[in-house]
């Protein structure tokens, strides 16, 4: 009889083990599930706003490539018209010209429309001081 009362008491301990196993296995999940929905709701948070970030990036760089564009047309457009204004000083044979001033290359003509270029800017900044 001593047996059947051991038995009874291992018995009894293994179910109150197995008991408590089986509620803490389930409060694990239940923690398990909560933490997985609210991980998953922060990274999807995450997630759009890297997203919405990336968008604004690349709007952001197609916006600055149209401006660099519209920025070479602009400066390409200033150099034809100096470039015209030059040509037509030269075919009107104005003394400066004349007197053997004409640059021969386009490297003299490019070093031209630069010190003229500068000449135009130093007189706005003058202006600009004195106005």
């Amino acid at each position: 009889m001593n047996h059947s009362v051991q038995d009874r008491e291992r018995a009894v301990q293994a179910i109150t083990r197995r008991n408590m196993l089986e509620q803490r296995i389930k409060r694990t999940q239940g923690r398990m599930a909560t933490l997985h929905g609210e991980a998953r709701q922060a990274l999807e948070a995450s997630l759009l706003a890297d997203q919405a970030a990336l968008s604004e990036a690349i709007q952001t760089m197609e916006q600055i490539k149209v401006d660099m564009r519209r920025e070479e047309e602009r400066r390409r457009w200033e150099l034809q018209e100096k470039l015209r204004y030059y040509e037509d000083l030269k075919s009107r044979q104005s003394p400066f010209f004349s007197s053997g001033n004409v640059p021969s290359s386009p490297g003299q003509t490019l070093g031209f429309l630069v010190v003229l270029v500068v000449i135009v800017a130093i007189v706005g900044i003058v202006l600009l001081l004195n106005g």
